[in-house]
């Protein structure tokens, strides 16, 4: 039950991240913020949720609690008082604890088979942490963003069908 639910909240959250990095959907920067963060907040306390979900230690569950604490650093350069300079660099760095998460998750994962869910979620985070020249950075943002969203769901939708079993 703890993981489902985890699972629920971390799908909505990268939804609402999708949409805030969207800024076809979400043009006023106040906004956008703001879904930003609190998408970051459910992220973080959906995957802190599926790893307590996992009853043993495994590369997967460290994966889940340094994605959760990736999230806390993102959530910490909204609420910071620093400067946009020290946010953005918050930001960057829970991007890159979450990768790292994804990376240490992925033997684990890999062990069953690569799946459709492994490929957009691996591909969404390693996107919004290299660096690619001369393409804009916020369209990259959202491609990511939406990558992971897929990827969320559709894990997600595994875990519902999981525990209907």
């Amino acid at each position: 039950m703890k993981s489902l639910l985890g699972y629920w909240l971390d799908a909505i959250g990268q939804t609402m991240s999708a949409i805030a990095n969207t800024p076809l959907v979400i043009k006023e920067k106040a906004l956008s913020s703001q879904l930003d963060l609190w998408g970051n907040v459910l992220q973080g306390t959906g995957t802190a949720l599926i790893s307590e979900g996992e009853e043993e230690f495994s590369l997967e569950r460290v994966g889940n609690q340094l994605e959760s604490l990736g999230n806390v650093v993102t959530i910490a350069s909204f609420l910071s008082p620093f400067s946009d300079e020290v946010k953005m660099k918050l930001d960057k760095q829970g991007d890159i604890i979450e990768t790292l998460g994804v990376s240490i998750a992925l033997p684990d994962e890999l062990q069953e088979e690569i799946t459709l869910e492994l490929f957009f979620d691996i591909y969404g985070h390693f996107l919004q942490v290299i660096e690619i020249k001369e393409v804009d950075e916020d369209f990259i943002d959202m491609i990511a963003e939406w990558s992971q969203a897929i990827a969320s769901i559709h894990s997600l939708m595994n875990a519902m069908q999981a525990d209907l079993q």
